[in-house]
């Protein structure tokens, strides 16, 4: 099984909860070196700095580069003034220290709203557009009884499956979007996790994403959109997911969501598409998050 293969570590690490591991790590060797500073002080803060270091990479958090390149520096200016005291002063290596705590905590309280889950207005409607890739659409047989089927059969909702097995936000733009036909609908894209594992180029990825969501969004739809979860190189597509949600004000529903239906053992074939099992998990759990929208048939 394909969830055998990645240890339940890594999943928990990248659904966004090793981000708030890793801070607490950074800030633990803020505070052991605050209040004095001797050998091992260093070498505890050492380790704390270094398992933080790794736990953060790892968790793939989204944040502007510009957010990582500040508190980056940070970190290296604390490990000089802690191991070699560049600039001698009494002072100097505790504001250092709350410097890197205050960061920490300044991270942990900006990934916090993306990483709950959101409340879904009422929409008051039952026209439903999916726009996905295999996550959706299975691995192409009649007789597969996918998440979208599910739901549209149990809830009686006006679920239109546009999605298409190996559908990047391109191929997604051209085939997918045109069948959009209801104003008062709700749209939901699953989109984009084919475009990281083919690596798209960042500057196509966001014109792509940035048509899609120019031509789905309008005052009377509503538009949900599941994060990607990404590899802690692939950074930069979640990035500009999140950015590009906040911009059309899209509902995003954050990334731990498909960590926790691609790591329940059995709900997976190959990491890239849902068993009998998965699929039924899946359209259980998003039918929690997106049921408030539909109005009762």
């Amino acid at each position: 099984m394909a969830d055998d293969k990645v240890p339940q570590l890594l999943w928990f690490l990248i659904s966004g909860k090793g981000l708030f591991i890793g801070v607490l790590s950074l800030a633990a060797a803020g505070f052991i070196t605050f209040p004095k500073i001797n050998r091992w002080r260093k070498l505890s803060s050492y380790f704390f700095i270094l398992c933080g270091i790794v736990i953060t990479f790892l968790s793939a958090t989204p944040f502007p580069i510009t957010f990582y390149v500040c508190w980056a520096a940070v970190i290296v200016l604390w490990s000089l003034v802690i191991s070699f005291n560049l600039l001698p002063s009494h002072k100097l290596p505790k504001i250092m220290s709350l410097t890197l705590i205050m960061c920490s905590m300044i991270a942990c309280l900006a990934e916090l709203p993306n990483y709950t889950l959101p409340t879904i207005p009422n929409k008051e409607t039952t026209m439903m557009y999916l726009i996905g890739d295999s996550i959706s659409a299975g691995i192409g047989t009649e007789e597969e009884m996918t998440w979208p089927k599910i739901i549209r059969h149990q809830h009686n909702i006006d679920l239109i499956d546009l999605s298409i097995a190996g559908a990047t936000v391109g191929s997604a733009l051209k085939k997918q979007v045109p069948q959009i036909g209801s104003d008062n609908a709700v749209v939901l894209l699953e989109i984009g996790g084919n475009d990281s594992l083919q690596a798209t180029s960042y500057q196509n990825f966001e014109r792509d994403l940035r048509n899609i969501l120019q031509q789905v969004s309008m005052p009377s739809r509503l538009v949900i959109m599941l994060e990607i979860p990404v590899l802690p190189w692939h950074i930069r597509y979640a990035e500009i997911q999140r950015r590009l949600a906040k911009e059309f004000d899209v509902v995003l529903i954050p990334k731990k969501f498909l960590i926790s239906v691609f790591a329940k053992e059995g709900n997976t074939l190959d990491l890239a598409h849902l068993s009998e099992q998965g699929h039924r998990f899946m359209a259980e759990n998003i039918w929690e998050i997106i049921s408030n929208a539909f109005r009762a048939p």
